[in-house]
């Protein structure tokens, strides 16, 4: 009944919303955006320099001061060390900010002159560089060879535009002419009139180049060209190719732009997904080329439908819908190869790119617009939720999910059946959309949810195990478990938090009979979810209180009471042709899965190994309740998190931020 009454709901929403019509404020909007990209994205990665070259564009066209100080600061924290550089930065000038850093300085803060000048000294001795002179990612370059890829015009050519003309060093100027060019030439596409992304890189051999026409490498080309557009001399020796590149780059753009203004990520495919980044990126460019006079002025109308069909994809609240993971030469660099890579809500790549439109639709004078619907309408069928389920086709299932991964535990039928218990079995996915009615329904209609499809799949064997977050009594040296749950209740069902209860029969622990019943709370952006559980024990003595995580035998473990942590991280070993590597048409045989489980260190009583299960110990008083928190991924899920406050990013790589204190505060 209540899933009816939400499918209705969100019917109905859609059907008043068509009629409906919002007033957007461009400068607002570029600064809601911008402040969520702060608020998510390694700032010291090259989608933060990205999103300071936004921000740098809103600054100038605003002209207003608390532009200029928010972005100040940012670089200056940049400067100082306050925001570290990731180890796997490609470019020397991403040190300092990149291509923003040198923008400052022509535009005529003087502070970042010195700084600019002698990176730009540091990279151009140092920068690793192919055999056609162009500079490329300095971390493996053994590999690389002649790799290269359309993604660093933006990088190099911009910068070295910037410290040329802040310098007035003629070759760094004439280097980002040669080099944006020459990436063109190498990469033209003469069928579609567009770029493939990427030479020599991932499987691709030497002098190999990609077959795409991946949307976010034409957008970073576009970015090259803005620049060169603006600011390369009128009388240099390269503005008359720069203008024909250009031209013909964002003619054969417009050629693709759907009926919404949109662009696909496999640009030539409108069966691809739409692709935010790319489209912001090419929006942008064409927004340029009007106002440097390249494409008539009567474009500008295709510049609106862009703008106006992005923000379908952009929430109130800044975030972005519909953006693709990173991508460098996928699979084998074919087009599909490219359709198939995932997109993510408020993905890293999305958040500079929305600025970068938004700034040129001020420097052309659009202060403010109009929009059928609403602001991110387009996001509301993929936008990460929390969600719980009774599966009626699957004798009774209930299942939940967060951004990161969908769990489930089995009904009595379903027990009888086959002979799982009580434990919490997991769905791995790789995108961050809600996908448990979609399974369920192709499950259904013949579809295995056992096979991945693009999305993910079952291929986590819980068996009579824990799973993610079972639990049990410990009495006498064992553990003593409940059979399924035997009646539930969905409290709540909205899309920022899903609640349920389920009851159990009593069950014998010891000499004990012990009663249960557990709320269970999910939260979209939050890996771990979250169970309070109420127990008594017939003799009203003290209940040890068992919660697990299944250990498939080849386990690293890592235990901490002061935090009341267990984690375990395991290659598991499944059938081959069931899980595909994310967006690589690979199938591989043992995915990787990190499970954590946070207790309260003041009820903490030990951890203990029992048959295949890791457990923590936890004191409960009879007739009270205790939580804990529990959450597992797979490696190839690529959230990078969606929320500021608590900064769950990949479980593996962000232990240090997460415990039952910090859990606790956030549900």
């Amino acid at each position: 009944m209540k899933k009816n009454l939400i499918i209705a709901l969100t019917a109905a929403l859609a059907l008043c919303s068509c009629g409906q019509k919002t007033l957007v404020n461009t400068h607002d909007i570029a600064t809601k955006v911008a402040d969520k990209g702060l608020s998510i994205i390694d700032l010291g990665s090259y989608s933060g320099t990205c999103l300071y070259s936004g921000m740098a564009d809103v600054m100038m066209a605003s002209g207003q001061k608390a532009d200029e100080e928010k972005l100040l600061s940012y670089i200056d924290r940049l400067l100082s060390g306050d925001i570290a550089i990731p180890s796997w930065s490609n470019f020397i000038c991403y040190n300092i900010g990149g291509q923003t850093t040198s923008f400052l300085a022509y535009k005529g803060w003087e502070k970042y002159k010195e700084i600019v000048a002698a990176t730009a000294a540091d990279m151009w001795e140092n920068q690793y560089r192919t055999t056609d002179n162009l500079m490329t990612g300095n971390r493996t370059p053994a590999r690389l060879k002649d790799g290269a890829w359309i993604d660093c015009a933006f990088a190099v050519s911009t910068f070295y535009l910037y410290a040329g003309l802040s310098t007035g060093n003629q070759d760094y100027i004439d280097y980002a002419a040669y080099y944006t060019l020459k990436m063109h030439e190498i990469f033209f596409d003469k069928s579609s009139g567009m770029v493939f992304q990427a030479r020599a890189c991932g499987k691709l051999g030497e002098g190999e180049i990609s077959q795409d026409n991946w949307s976010r490498g034409e957008g970073w080309l576009s970015m090259a060209l803005v620049a060169l557009l603006r600011d390369y001399p009128a009388d240099g020796q390269y503005r008359a190719q720069i203008e024909k590149v250009a031209k013909q780059h964002y003619t054969s753009a417009l050629k693709y732009q759907d009926k919404d203004g949109m662009w696909h990520q496999e640009l030539t495919n409108p069966d691809s997904f739409v692709e935010t980044s790319g489209s912001a990126l090419l929006i942008a460019g064409i927004g340029q080329a009007i106002e440097s006079g390249i494409l008539p002025k009567g474009k500008k109308a295709a510049f609106m439908k862009g703008l106006r069909g992005l923000m379908a994809y952009v929430d109130p609240d800044g975030s972005v819908g519909h953006t693709c993971m990173g991508t460098l030469a996928p699979g084998y660099g074919r087009k599909i190869d490219y359709e198939i890579r995932h997109f993510y809500y408020d993905e890293v790549h999305g958040f500079g790119p929305v600025v970068l439109a938004l700034g040129q639709a001020l420097r052309l004078g659009v202060d403010e617009f109009t929009i059928k619907g609403r602001l991110g309408s387009r996001n509301d069928i993929d936008r990460p939720r929390a969600y719980v389920k009774y599966a009626d086709t699957r004798m009774g299932d209930i299942a939940w999910e967060n951004a990161y991964s969908a769990y489930r535990v089995y009904s009595l039928q379903v027990a009888e059946k086959n002979r799982a218990l009580s434990g919490v079995d997991m769905w791995p996915k790789s995108v961050d959309y809600s996908i448990i009615d979609k399974w369920y329904a192709n499950e259904a209609a013949g579809k295995s949810y056992h096979i991945d499809y693009g999305e993910g799949c079952d291929f986590y064997a819980m068996g009579a195990g824990r799973g993610i977050g079972g639990t049990g009594v410990w009495t006498d040296g064992a553990l003593w478990t409940s059979r399924n749950y035997s009646s539930y209740e969905i409290l709540e069902n909205n899309p920022g938090h899903a609640a349920f209860r389920l009851d159990y029969e009593p069950y014998q622990a010891g000499g004990a009979s012990i009663t249960e019943s557990k709320l269970i709370e999910v939260k979209p952006g939050y890996l771990c979810y979250k169970v309070t559980a109420t127990l008594s024990s017939s003799d009203g003595s003290d209940i040890i209180y068992a919660a697990g995580l299944s250990n498939f035998g080849q386990a690293s473990i890592l235990q901490d009471a002061e935090k009341g942590m267990l984690f375990l991280n395991e290659h598991l070993q499944v059938k081959d042709s069931t899980v595909l590597r994310n967006g690589f048409f690979e199938y591989e045989t043992d995915p990787e899965i990190s499970s954590l489980l946070f207790a309260d260190p003041s009820k903490l009583e030990g951890f203990e190994t029992y048959n295949n299960d890791e457990l923590v110990l936890m004191r409960v008083p009879s007739g009270t309740s205790v939580s804990f928190y529990a959450g597992a991924v797979w490696g190839q899920q690529r959230v990078w998190g969606h929320s500021a406050a608590n900064g769950d990013y990949l479980i593996k790589k962000r232990l240090d931020k997460m415990s039952w204190q910090h859990y606790n505060e956030v549900f």
